[in-house]
């Protein structure tokens, strides 16, 4: 008889293919539970699938994006003032969010959520980026604007209209 316990079997599940967060939820009810709910965040999953299914870039803090459109010239700093149209749109990529959507909006660079701060500094006046910002990067553990799930990812379409430079937002 061995006095030493067996460890613990832990599910590994390698998934081949991207896997919605439909499927994902699934396998949780599914009795999967518990190893995969530890092992995978389902907005983890939802920004992993993005990320391969429409080809994006991934920055350090998690940003995902697209440059749609190449502006030219300087691109902001956090303290300058910026003018920018942007629209928003919910995980699904077709319910639209009219309350995080702004058309020329001018505020400091700053005063943006932080995954639209970071993505706008990436690129120069004139261009067009698509941005999926995950939970942590919009509006974390802070109070999420009504109609609006929290702890998901939110997708962003924004255009870099003008940059003053150390100016002020109004």
């Amino acid at each position: 008889m061995n006095k030493f316990p067996r460890p613990a079997l832990r599910l590994r599940i390698a998934f081949r293919q991207p896997i919605s967060t439909a499927a994902l939820l699934a396998l949780l009810l599914a009795g999967a539970g518990p190893a995969i709910s530890a092992a995978i965040d389902p907005a983890e999953a939802y920004m992993r699938e993005a990320r391969q299914r429409f080809a994006m870039q991934q920055t350090d803090s998690g940003l995902l994006y697209r440059l749609e459109a190449v502006g030219a010239g300087s691109r902001p700093r956090r303290d300058d003032t910026i003018v920018l149209s942007f629209s928003a749109l919910a995980p699904d990529g077709k319910t639209e969010l009219p309350q995080l959507s702004r058309q020329k909006l001018r505020t400091k660079v700053a005063d943006l959520l932080p995954g639209l701060a970071e993505g706008v500094q990436m690129i120069a006046l004139g261009s067009r980026i698509l941005l999926i910002v995950p939970p942590k990067l919009s509006f974390a553990n802070g109070e999420w604007p009504a109609g609006i799930q929290p702890g998901t990812p939110l997708i962003f379409r924004v255009e870099l209209q003008d940059i003053i430079v150390g100016g002020s937002a109004p």
